[in-house]
């Protein structure tokens, strides 16, 4: 058997489908440094400043759409704008993190997470992208999924985690999420989010 290639960090990012530059949330296992660190984010859009009708006239008197629209904008007044005030769509979104959770992992929390933390074990799944036999459950509206890295000449692996599969063949994302939730987080208040995603 092949001596074992742990993950050095990964990461589980959950985020609303087609969204996934805004995560709704970030757990991060970082072994080198001994850590595990949730955080959740809002993300916040400025409210909007411009506001009318949109109109498409596709021959005189015929409509195809004649709506309302709103739209977040910034003011700005500069060189381009002849000095004047002006509005300026903005799709800009801030981030605020809402929660922001660590633990610190002492050595024998370090050797009992590492069997989990086999890159080989996860190297079958990564061209596999819709596995449906065996799945239990899946999740809805939201997307999830899992990072790894090692130190080794294993590139970086992403795999979706929207599947759930029976516990007999359970793919190893989902059995490190389970054990690092149940371990780590389980009734944490401040973590609610992911402890709704364990049964």
């Amino acid at each position: 058997m092949a001596e074992p290639i742990y993950y050095t960090k990964m990461m589980f990012v959950q985020y609303v489908n087609r969204e996934p530059e805004r995560p709704m949330w970030v757990l991060t296992i970082d072994i080198p440094n001994k850590e595990i660190v949730f955080q959740e984010y809002k993300w916040i859009r400025k409210p909007p400043a411009i506001v009318g009708r949109e109109v498409y006239e596709i021959y005189p008197g015929y409509y195809d759409y004649d709506r309302p629209f709103r739209k977040p904008a910034v003011k700005m007044k500069n060189g381009k704008t002849n000095n004047e005030s002006v509005l300026i769509p903005d799709e800009y979104y801030e981030q605020k993190i809402i929660t922001n959770y660590g633990y610190k992992l002492d050595d024998a929390e370090i050797q009992g997470l590492l069997p989990y933390c086999n890159a080989l074990d996860f190297e079958p799944y990564r061209d596999i992208e819709d596995d449906w036999e065996y799945v239990v459950g899946y999740l809805d509206e939201v997307s999830r999924n899992f990072q790894g890295i090692t130190n080794s000449h294993i590139p970086l692996i992403e795999l979706s985690c929207d599947l759930d599969h029976d516990r007999k063949h359970k793919w190893p994302t989902e059995i490190l999420y389970e054990y690092i939730v149940k371990k780590y987080f389980k009734n944490n208040k401040k973590c609610k989010r992911l402890n709704d995603t364990i049964e």
